[in-house]
């Protein structure tokens, strides 16, 4: 994953970070709506 770009993040040896993360924001989608459309700030 680090060679995509990705970076571990430290007190959470499980968890990886994206180099942009802060230019995305954090979407609460429950798992039944997405890939419907329905989901706000999902594309289409």
């Amino acid at each position: 994953m680090e060679s995509e770009g990705f970076t571990v993040y430290e007190a959470e040896w499980w968890h990886f970070d994206y180099k942009d993360w802060k230019e995305y924001p954090i979407l609460n989608v429950p798992f039944e709506k997405l890939g419907t459309g329905t989901a706000a700030g999902t594309a289409h």
